[in-house]
């Protein structure tokens, strides 16, 4: 959504003059106010989602650079309007203009600006602040006598690399005691926590160089005492957990900026890997970004505690909001590149370089017994038989019975199986879990899980049995049971949720097919925890899934939207189109013409030697190429003009052959002489009276481009061939129904450059997308026809599915496909553009690098419908390079499209329409809940679709082609949820029964 800067300018008609001396006496709880862009404001009654405290710390200075840190929405500034007290003496009329600019892009990543400050005292692992991040950042220097334990950590890399630690730590050992006294007087929950953590490190490390004894890692007595103490002192595995190497394991290289990956470096590693320190500090930035999922269920529970119908409303439109945040915009994380380094954590060498000091081992701790009694004993016997061999020499030998004794001695040694530290040790998941009811239907997974629970902190632990106390989900269903009139409102949000919750775990998936089942090559590798990986995550979707709290009644409303909102008529997108113009955009054909393309035979005869042309086509341009001698001594036989050509089908045939010969002229090796003029005349004549720009585009290429081969089309029973075409008297031949998945493989390019299957599967993808848009359009039509509230939802959950139809297309051409998808067309897009680029124009008025150019002509092949979609849920398309070429794309395309969505923005945006309802009480928290949750999930559809196209783009250039351009694109579709429910309570008195919504959007 686009806004208007001088709407949000704050400093107009300000009268009143703050003094300095003024300012800095409103510092208290009692009195709060701060400077922002010059102009002062009074927050006191503000609930800030960080805590008042983070308020206190601005009081009476200049807040301006925190506040614009994140990016506010429209309702956020009207709020910040109220709290205006007036202007700093001093300062000018009209400060930084750029600073009090309009919303814009939201940053991706909050870099913990949402985060509680500590209190004195709070215990480490509170869960107030930082979700299950430490309330204060790990300490970096430690007091001695541990300084050696971080001396032995920072030699770790090279020492392991030569083969020298272990004799390293050995030539220590004598110091080791001062180590495990000085942890039994240590009571200071953050250094006993950070010495687990380089215990872990050292031990993984030591053991690594040492060879098994008895298919165990034994770890000598003077290093395990230390770390068995340590580890019995915190209640925790002596072991290498997720909280010694993730929670526990970063600085801050700034100490006053925020947790980004970019401010933040590992304390412990193995080896001096940039993929090693990527993979763990993505992991911080997603437990630090998912400190909201936290408190929001912090909330939930409490809510359902205290029977709180509105506060779990509230608290599952918060919970929504905050996995969502973290499904989208911080798991990718793991997958960026660099421009010099590629990958910034290689799979394999992830899998075989350093995934082995964190993986699940059998540990033989030295000098420490399991059954003292018995040991007792053992040792009792084995001191008799040595007296009795000295003080009787005529005594058989006993040498086998001492060795039996002692080797009985030494397996009484504590053996202990550790997990590695996994993911699945993270408390967010399992707290979600825990909340929403997902249960684990398979016992032995269970059982795993359980054991992952007993290598988190105790405080973790204790919120996870805290929060399985009071589960949103049977609180839910009993209200249903009970007929509650909200019941089928908290269903609603409840399962998105889990909707979210789903996401998360299938890009985790994603993790595991990519890092550890394809670098494996099995696809029964485990996990660094030591669970079969693929099928643990596998089953725990499908429990997942299982937790959705199924349909009743869909909700209902008398509530009608503002008038302005359907005062137009219904038929606004089905009318107003020529009757014979067979581009006209309907929710049956899509972006595709009304009737199948013309073919060749349908054209005059003076247009033989065009069609000859472009067959011939192919190889006469393979370099070095013919095509330029054969298009000059056809010549004389090429039509004149346009006459012969007496409609608007044959006009179109007619242009696609032209803009195939002329893109095959300009392709071809060797000749630098213009186009011919009777050629380039002719191609002006034809593309003017179909007004479009004279060049090859996307109608040419894909649109116009396709036919519906007979013989695939015999392997269909009746009803997919009634889904392929069929006929119908009136103006046209015929017209085709929607083509779905099932009828892709039957399309076929009508022209082609190449004659490879890539061509092809490029072509039949991107017909089949612009038949699907059909759905699209259907969506939208509901959308803008609605009356009320209830049609208002149906028709975005319509539009979500329709664009969800969209995704599935991209799954069926093997793009994107989620791990377990149906086998994709064995073709390599990465062939096609290094092939077929020299026939594509050049846009030289965009300034667009032909690098870019190309990509983003395969992001865009869709046609208007990005820009469709993009309106109607009020997305802001910016002035980036993809922008820039939809825009130049529109001349390429025929004049019904252009119109369509010409009128289309003449309406006012879906997310413009609910937005007004804001900060009104025209509509009920459940309205506003039901609209938010809709709207919300058409963004996320929206943005999987986008990710689709950007994979794509991944699969045909070099991942890092485009990707500045489509960080801007990805950001505007995010920053486009709707947060309805917080600015309500941010606007307006709140419901007496209404709990406070804390918002990322908070400075």
């Amino acid at each position: 959504m686009s806004f208007n800067q001088d709407s949000f300018r704050l400093d107009e008609h300000v009268d009143r003059i703050v003094s300095h001396k003024e300012l800095a006496s409103h510092v208290g709880k009692e009195s709060c106010w701060l400077l922002i862009d010059g102009l002062v404001y009074d927050v006191t009654g503000f609930h800030h989602p960080g805590g008042f405290n983070r308020l206190l710390e601005l009081a009476g200075k200049d807040a301006t650079k925190a506040f614009t840190n994140i990016r506010h929405s429209p309702a956020a500034f009207v709020h910040l309007k109220r709290m205006l007290v007036g202007r700093l003496e001093g300062e000018s009329e009209h400060p930084h203009a750029s600073v009090m600019a309009a919303p814009v892009e939201s940053q991706a990543i909050t870099g913990g600006s949402h985060h509680r400050a500590a209190k004195a005292g709070e215990p480490l692992w509170s869960t107030r602040c930082r979700g299950f991040l430490p309330v204060r950042d790990p300490l970096v220097q430690l007091p001695e006598p541990f300084g050696l334990l971080t001396f032995l950590v920072s030699r770790i890399p090279v020492a392991l690399a030569d083969g020298s630690f272990s004799d390293l730590v050995d030539s220590h050992k004598s110091r080791f005691g001062e180590v495990e006294a000085a942890i039994a007087t240590e009571s200071s929950e953050d250094v006993l926590e950070r010495v687990h953590s380089l215990y872990g490190y050292i031990g993984k490390a030591y053991v690594h160089m040492q060879a098994p004894v008895a298919k165990a890692s034994a770890v000598p007595q003077f290093l395990a005492a230390g770390w068995l103490a340590v580890s019995d002192k915190l209640g925790r595995e002596p072991t290498i957990d997720y909280a010694d190497c993730v929670l526990n394991n970063w600085e801050r290289i700034d100490k006053s900026a925020g947790l980004t990956p970019d401010n933040l470096r590992l304390l412990n590693r193995f080896t001096g890997l940039l993929d090693e320190e990527w993979f763990f500090k993505t992991h911080v930035i997603i437990e630090s970004e998912a400190s909201g999922v936290v408190s929001a269920i912090y909330d939930g529970f409490k809510a359902v505690a205290d029977k709180s119908k509105y506060k779990l409303l509230a608290a599952l439109s918060w919970l929504e909001q905050a996995l969502s945040h973290v499904a989208s915009n911080c798991l990718r994380i793991m997958f960026d590149r660099g421009e010099e380094d590629g990958s910034l954590c290689e799979p394999d060498l992830f899998y075989h370089r350093f995934r082995p000091f964190v993986s699940s081992w059998t540990a033989l701790f030295e000098g420490f017994y399991e059954n003292d009694d018995k040991l007792a004993g053992l040792r009792k016997n084995l001191a008799m038989v040595e007296q009795l061999d000295e003080a009787v020499p005529d005594l058989p030998d006993l040498g086998m019975h001492r060795a039996h004794l002692r080797e009985a001695i030494s397996a009484l040694q504590k053996r202990r199986s550790l997990c590695g530290a996994s993911g699945a040790m993270s408390a967010i998941l399992p707290c979600c879990d825990a909340f929403l009811g997902v249960s684990m239907t398979s016992e032995e997974l269970g059982r795993m899980l359980e054991r992952f629970e007993e290598y988190m902190p105790s405080a973790h632990r204790e919120l996870l049995s805290s929060v399985r106390m009071h589960c949103a989900r049977d609180f839910i269903l009993k209200l249903r049971e009970e007929g509650d009139l909200q019941a089928e409102t908290l269903v609603d949000h409840f399962n998105a949720c889990v909707r979210r919750v789903l996401d998360f775990r299938w890009r985790h998936l994603s993790y595991i097919e990519q890092y550890v089942i394809i670098p494996s090559g099995s696809s029964n590798a485990s996990g660094t925890g030591g669970t079969p990986a693929f099928h643990y995550l596998n089953q725990h979707i499908n429990d997942t899934e299982a937790a959705m709290i199924g349909w009743a009644e869909h909700f209902s409303t008398e509530g009608p939207l503002s008038p302005s909102v359907s005062d137009a008529p219904a038929s606004l997108f089905r009318a107003e189109h020529p009757a014979d113009d067979f581009w006209v955009v309907t929710d049956q054909n899509g972006l595709l013409p009304c009737c199948t393309p013309l073919d060749w035979e349908g054209l005059p005869p003076d247009w033989a030697e065009m069609r000859e042309l472009v067959l011939l086509l192919p190889a006469a341009c393979v370099p070095p190429g013919s095509f330029c001698t054969l298009v000059k001594e056809a010549l004389p036989r090429l039509p004149r003009s346009c006459d012969s050509l007496s409609n608007q089908e044959m006009k179109e045939r007619a242009r696609s052959l032209l803009s195939f010969v002329v893109a095959g002229w300009h392709a071809a090796v060797g000749e630098a002489d213009c186009l011919p003029a009777e050629l380039q005349r002719l191609y002006v004549e034809v593309s003017t009276a179909l007004e479009r720009a004279p060049r090859l585009g996307l109608t040419d290429l894909v649109l116009y481009n396709w036919r519906v081969d007979a013989n695939l089309m015999a392997k269909y029973n009746d009803d997919e061939k009634r889904e392929l075409t069929r006929t119908e008297s009136g103006t046209h031949r015929g017209t085709q129904a929607r083509l779905g998945i099932s009828a892709m493989a039957s399309v076929q390019p009508s022209q082609r450059f190449l004659c490879v299957a890539e061509e092809d599967w490029f072509c039949r993808l991107h017909v089949t997308l612009a038949s699907g848009v059909g759905g699209v359009i259907a969506a939208i039509n509901r959308c803008f026809d609605a009356q009320n509230v209830t049609e208002q939802v149906r028709a975005m959950q319509l539009l979500e599915h329709a664009i969800e139809a969209q995704v599935k297309i991209h799954y069926a051409a093997g793009i994107g496909q989620p791990v377990g998808f149906a086998s994709s067309p064995r073709v390599r897009p990465a062939l096609l553009m290094q092939r077929l680029h020299r026939f594509l124009p050049h846009a030289e008025e965009l300034d667009i690098s032909p690098d870019d150019l190309r990509a983003i002509r395969v992001y865009c092949a869709t046609g208007i419908d990005q820009a469709c979609m993009m309106h109607v849920l009020g997305i802001a398309q910016g002035n980036h390079a993809i922008a820039r070429f939809r825009e130049w794309q529109l001349q390429d395309l025929p004049c019904a499209h252009r119109a369509f969505l010409s009128q289309l923005r003449g309406r006012v945006s879906i997310r413009e329409q609910v937005e007004r309802e804001v900060g009104t009480r025209k509509l009920t928290v459940q309205q506003l809940a039901h609209l938010e949750l809709a709207h919300n999930s058409c963004i996320d559809m929206l943005l999987r679709f986008f990710t689709r196209r950007w994979e794509l783009v991944c699969s045909m250039f070099r991942e890092t082609s485009l990707k500045r351009h489509w960080e801007k694109e990805r950001q505007c579709i995010s920053s486009a949820r709707l947060k309805l429910l917080i600015e309500r309570r941010a606007m307006a008195r709140p419901e007496s029964d209404m709990a406070r919504i804390p918002s990322y959007n908070a400075f």
